[in-house]
């Protein structure tokens, strides 16, 4: 079974492609980032194996909330920074690579869920209606 959620990939993608980048490829830095693949892939499957139905529906609620999507960008982060390590990147590369992952990241979905917030309550399309009164004019009643 397929991760549902679209950005998912390049989450994933994002912090093990650099990760890579900044140090030499080697055989621990793969394994590492292919553990990584393979449980990001699996994990749902992983914690009903291994007996975690309840750390699973807890999950669940955190799926694409702002705290649930911060969660995982730091976890990424991490993964990020040791497959950095285990491929011989200074410790120095490695934290400056997991940071800006995680920050950028992080205001990515601050900022968009902020824009998602807004256009679901109208306040950045014009409070619902206001664009009908605009066409009709300014003395038209709104329904």
């Amino acid at each position: 079974m397929l991760v549902p959620k679209e950005g998912a990939y390049g989450q994933l993608f994002f912090p093990l492609a650099t990760a890579l980048l900044i140090a030499r490829p080697t055989a621990a830095a793969l394994a590492l980032a292919g553990a990584a693949v393979v449980v990001f892939l699996l994990r749902e499957r992983l914690i009903v194996m291994i007996g975690g139905r309840g750390l699973l529906s807890s999950a669940k609620r955190l799926e694409q909330t702002l705290a649930g999507e911060l969660v995982s960008s730091l976890i990424l982060a991490l993964v990020g920074w040791a497959v950095a390590r285990a491929g011989g990147s200074s410790a120095y590369a490695a934290t400056a690579c997991a940071g800006a992952y995680a920050c950028g990241f992080t205001a990515a979905t601050v900022i968009w869920f902020a824009l998602w917030s807004g256009a679901k309550s109208g306040a950045i399309c014009g409070a619902g209606r206001s664009d009908d009164r605009i066409a009709r004019g300014p003395n038209a009643s709104v329904l």
